[in-house]
């Protein structure tokens, strides 16, 4: 995921797939806002482990690509989802 202040909506998105997280590698691209701080703490009251990183905004196919090459050999399958997305219902994975 790429963020930019999103800490208005990124809990209801993190709460979408939380069940499906085992890790978790988030970029943030230039919050002004509280948005790392709402990831991070998201996350540690949940017990799980991943890392923000701190990305400059160059584009969004430009950012979403090293978001995807950040995530090589952390996991078998990334969850790319956009910060004010959410995902209903079930998921057979």
């Amino acid at each position: 995921m790429i963020v930019r202040d999103a800490a208005e909506f990124v809990t209801e998105t993190l709460d979408s797939v939380i069940e499906y997280i085992d890790d978790w590698l988030i970029v943030d691209t230039g919050s002004v806002d509280d948005t790392p701080t709402v990831i991070t703490n998201y996350f540690a009251a949940r017990g799980l482990n991943g890392e923000l990183v701190h990305r400059p905004w160059v584009g969004f196919a430009h950012n979403r690509t090293e978001a995807l090459a950040l995530c090589h050999g952390r996991a078998d399958y990334a969850f790319m989802i956009d910060a004010d997305d959410l995902v209903n219902g079930s998921l057979d994975l």
